[in-house]
């Protein structure tokens, strides 16, 4: 008996398991087979979303409810060599038809042309002005709209202030505006543009940053800046680059010499100064004030100055004053120092009682008259 012949015999005889065994590998075949082609396009899938989503941007800087200037996004542009696009993102509602159709949560974009090579075109984004606008394909579906069309938006108004902080109204926190369609962007428009990981296409309204910002009553501000990487520069250099460029109005502070003494006043646009920021501010200005500084010059001093409601002393009040702190130990619980106008006006001298008259939040932010002596 040779080997073929042995062979044969064996396959004849075990046939039923052979058939087994070959069923077994063909399945098993085609389920791994199955599963990467599955897994190939599933990953194709999930890519194509964040192109669709995300266009060329590979890194984003995003600051929440603080605003920085769009000058920032030129200067590490020009550093790095890479495009890199200022916006001003802002939430909104849609409304057409008489009010008959509406769309909550709308994103509202603010972009000018450099958001153009992020979507991978040319004067597109760039050419809206005025009160012209591009709308996301989903967005005009719903709102049954199309090129040349008006609707209403309404745009939540941002604030260099904070909307948490004490005495800032809620009067005027929407602005209204008639917009005109002047396009409406698909998927490859970057239409679906979302800074968020998800797959549910966002409505978006795409405006000139200009006229966003103009709406929000400030200029030269935005809260993200995209960029595109592109093989040239990477989160250390990009980090680095920003951080190199960040200026002082960029954290919304102002600085100027004071005339009157040889010091440097740091002031911030969300009234209170992040302790960070004073940590840091305090640190810079070392253990003294500099060459020329007079008598109590030294590091630098935080101070809150508040606006009260009267000062009265004697049945006399001054109305509407600045009470400010002053640091360390200069003063004793209790104890109060106060120009010489004041002092005139209310004929008070040294030792004698006054009684300052303010406001303080009080229970669902309702303002409640306090007074102190």
């Amino acid at each position: 008996m040779n080997v073929r012949r042995l062979i044969r015999n064996n396959l004849a005889y075990y046939w039923r398991k052979n058939l087994l065994l070959a069923t077994g590998i063909a399945i098993s075949t085609a389920v791994l087979t199955g599963a990467l082609i599955v897994g190939d396009s599933v990953d194709y899938s999930l890519n194509r979303i964040v192109d669709h989503r995300l266009g060329r941007v590979t890194h984003v800087m995003r600051s929440a409810d603080r605003y920085f200037t769009t000058a920032l996004a030129g200067k590490v542009s020009e550093e790095l060599g890479i495009p890199v696009s200022p916006l001003l993102l802002q939430e909104g509602i849609a409304v057409a038809d008489g009010g008959q159709k509406r769309i909550n949560r709308v994103q509202v974009v603010g972009v000018d042309g450099t958001f153009d090579p992020m979507a991978g075109q040319a004067d597109y984004y760039g050419a809206l002005s005025g009160d012209t606008v591009i709308l996301s394909e989903n967005l005009a579906g719903r709102l049954n709209l199309a090129a040349g069309d008006e609707f209403l938006l309404r745009v939540r108004k941002a604030s260099l202030v904070p909307e948490n902080a004490p005495f800032v109204s809620d009067a005027g926190t929407v602005v209204t505006l008639r917009a005109v369609i002047a396009s409406v962007a698909g998927e490859d428009q970057l239409g679906r543009f979302h800074l968020k990981a998800s797959q549910t296409a966002p409505f978006n309204v795409f405006i000139a940053r200009e006229r966003l910002e103009q709406l929000m009553d400030f200029s030269g501000k935005a809260n993200v800046l995209l960029l595109d990487g592109n093989g040239k520069a990477g989160i250390e250099e990009i980090r680095s680059a920003i951080a190199g460029h960040f200026t002082p109005a960029d954290a919304g502070l102002t600085i100027r010499t004071l005339e009157e003494k040889p010091q440097i006043q740091v002031k911030s646009d969300r009234v209170f100064i992040d302790s960070v920021l004073a940590r840091r501010l305090q640190a810079a200005a070392g253990p003294a004030a500099g060459p020329g500084a007079g008598p109590g010059a030294g590091p630098g001093t935080g101070i809150i100055t508040y606006f009260v409601n009267g000062i009265s002393a004697g049945g006399r009040t001054t109305p509407y004053s600045f009470v400010s702190t002053l640091p360390g130990d200069l003063l004793q619980p209790g104890e109060i120092i106060i120009n010489r106008w004041l002092a005139e006006d209310l004929q008070a001298g040294v030792g004698d009682s006054v009684r300052i008259t303010y406001y303080v939040v009080g229970l669902l932010r309702e303002l409640e008259e306090v007074s102190a002596s």
